[in-house]
């Protein structure tokens, strides 16, 4: 199931899109990137999404590749989805 918290922060388009990311996956340690901008945000605002197969992936493990990048990470939010 998905938690009210992710129905409550996106568009039933936009969970349709990351259903199909985690679709997707395969075996436990797959992983998939989604990086993007939604309407109204700023251009330098870069949105990005991390898929895992099985387990939210804590920031600390993600913070240096995305700063190694040149980006700067302002806030979190991680959605656990089961079938």
């Amino acid at each position: 199931g998905v938690s009210l918290a992710y129905c409550d922060a996106y568009e039933p388009e936009l969970a349709v899109h990351d259903i199909g990311k985690l679709d997707e996956l395969t075996g436990t340690e797959s992983r998939a990137f989604n990086v993007y901008r939604r309407v109204g945000d700023h251009a330098d605002v870069l949105r990005v999404k991390l898929y895992h197969a099985s387990h939210l992936v804590p920031l600390s493990d993600v913070l240096p590749k995305l700063e190694n990048l040149g980006l700067k990470v302002i806030e979190e939010q991680a959605y656990s989805v089961r079938p």
